[in-house]
């Protein structure tokens, strides 16, 4: 419980294709299982849901800033880190500040 104040500080935006979450990968229910969202946003011109959610992969967020964006990736690992993004996996996902 010691976590709770502090999480409530770490807004962030994100979307997730619609494509993907009619098909749910273990990865996409892993990473939702990290998340509260608080606001979800249908956007028929991109067929992509847009995600306003609190999360502790996300970073700290003063008062009456505007949150971040962030990308979530999903993928199969094959190492403990990702070269390319400069993240280390977290099960088989990332979380990167956009």
């Amino acid at each position: 419980m010691k976590n709770i104040p502090d999480l409530m500080q770490r807004f962030g935006r994100f979307k997730i294709s619609a494509e993907l979450l009619r098909a749910p990968s273990p990865e996409l229910q892993d990473f939702m299982s990290y998340v509260i969202v608080v606001r979800c946003e249908m956007d028929f011109a991109t067929d992509k849901l847009s995600y306003t959610a609190l999360s502790l992969f996300f970073e700290t967020v003063p008062e009456n800033s505007v949150y971040p964006d962030y990308s979530i990736g999903f993928a199969r690992p094959t190492r403990d880190y990702c070269p390319n993004c400069q993240q280390k996996w977290t099960g088989g996902f990332t979380v990167r500040k956009l």
